[in-house]
């Protein structure tokens, strides 16, 4: 039977759910036997920063509580897994491949429409009512869901809160705000009549975005 990859892993418990759907390049749908006896779980991550001390945590973690397993975690450049899947896969060639892997949401997609049987269904599997919407949309084609979502990247907005109040606004006009909305307001606070004086005496407009 051809290796299914996973195409994300969820840290600690969740490890138990994705090994259950990890393929082999012969035969069966566990992980590969190691030379010990012990089933093998090969992961593919990157970032020595965070993926990697998750992973390696994570591994701790699940082989303590199951001592017929072994997690492997391979570090790659991230353009270097991509091409490796990209070339393994579209070549029909799944020896050498990973049983996880981790990949950001912009290349989830792209990975299960063109690879389609190539990546695992974890819909059976895991509770995805446990996660963000948005985040098992990113792996989810037609009835499938192909991975678990990992982490969040957060971004934040910062201005100057002198600025804002000089152009007539509170930070309550930037709560629950569309993108559109706070164009809007931007747009408003540099109106001729908001303009304010420079730290040099000359007048400028206002820009808190």
């Amino acid at each position: 039977m051809r290796k299914k990859v996973i195409s994300a892993l969820l840290i600690s418990a969740m490890i138990a759910g994705l090994c259950m759907g990890c393929g082999t390049s012969s035969s069966g749908d566990g992980a590969k036997d190691s030379s010990d006896g012990k089933k093998k779980v090969v992961v593919w991550a990157w970032d020595v920063e965070y993926n990697i001390p998750v992973m390696e945590e994570a591994a701790k973690r699940y082989e303590e509580k199951h001592s017929d397993v072994d997690i492997e975690i391979m570090e790659y450049a991230y353009d270097d897994i991509t091409q490796k899947l990209n070339t393994n896969l579209s070549s029909g060639i799944t020896d050498g491949l990973p049983n996880i892997i981790l990949s950001e949401d912009a290349n989830v997609q792209k990975y299960i429409q063109s690879y389609p049987g190539e990546f695992k269904d974890m819909s059976d599997i895991v509770d995805f009512s446990n996660f963000a919407e948005y985040k098992v949309e990113v792996l989810t084609m037609d009835d499938g869901v192909y991975g678990v979502p990992f982490d969040i990247g957060t971004e934040g907005l910062f201005y100057r809160k002198d600025y804002l109040e000089q152009a007539g606004y509170t930070k309550e006009d930037l709560t629950d705000i569309t993108w559109d909305e706070l164009i809007e307001n931007r747009k408003e606070s540099q109106r001729s009549d908001r303009k304010r004086p420079d730290d040099n005496g000359s007048e400028q407009y206002d820009d808190y975005a």
